[in-house]
């Protein structure tokens, strides 16, 4: 049996026409996608930069340049972007505040205000650095409230603690300005005094208060 030679050449033809078809539908779809990803990509390489540039200044810069931005999308971030830092402020002062409320709970003794053996200890090792090429003369002076125990034991506790209060201010009173009193433990405080002699520890007197301390 002999094929048709017309339905030969129509079978010839259609197959043309679908290679051509396909063709053309690959290179159509090439320049869609191509447009798809240009299109979409390039805002969001710009979002992308300018974030960027955003993250490494300032709130004032992100207002400055609320007008510049390159596509108007960016506006609703560049807005996010200011309250998150805004946020962020406002935590991170919180944070310092909580850090330096309890940096004085840490280091202040709480009966008496002044501060307490671990700030001592931590003061006294880091003093040898600070003093490493200098000659200086360094005094501990440590104070001893006498027959406390019998205080205590006679006037009750809250007269004790009262005592042990108007101990360290009067103590405080008289140390110079950058001089701190240290509460060691019970009746028992301490202080540093740096650039002195025996003669001028001889001198401190407890009962003139008001030599310029600032503890």
């Amino acid at each position: 049996v002999r094929n048709h030679p017309l339905s030969e050449s129509h079978s010839e033809l259609l197959q043309d026409a679908l290679i051509r078809l396909g063709v053309v539908i690959a290179v159509v779809a090439i320049f869609v996608y191509s447009t798809l990803v240009y299109l979409v990509g390039a805002p969001l390489q710009k979002i992308t930069k300018q974030i960027e540039v955003w993250r490494q200044h300032p709130r004032e810069v992100l207002q400055n340049n609320m007008v510049n931005a390159p596509v108007r999308e960016v506006r609703t971030i560049q807005q996010s972007v200011m309250e998150y830092h805004d946020q962020l402020v406002h935590v991170n002062s919180h944070l310092d505040k909580k850090n330096e409320e309890i940096s004085r709970l840490v280091e202040r003794d709480a009966l008496t205000g002044v501060r307490n053996r671990h700030a001592f200890d931590r003061y006294l090792n880091n003093l040898s650095g600070v003093l490493a090429h200098q000659r200086l003369g360094i005094c501990l002076v440590l104070f001893d409230v006498v027959h406390f125990k019998a205080i205590n034991d006679s006037y009750s506790h809250p007269v004790g603690d009262a005592v042990l209060q108007a101990v360290s201010s009067c103590i405080q009173g008289v140390l110079r300005r950058g001089e701190h009193l240290y509460r060691l433990g019970g009746d028992e405080f301490a202080t540093l005094l740096i650039d002195c002699d025996k003669s001028e520890i001889m001198l401190i007197d407890t009962s003139s208060p008001g030599r310029n301390n600032t503890d």
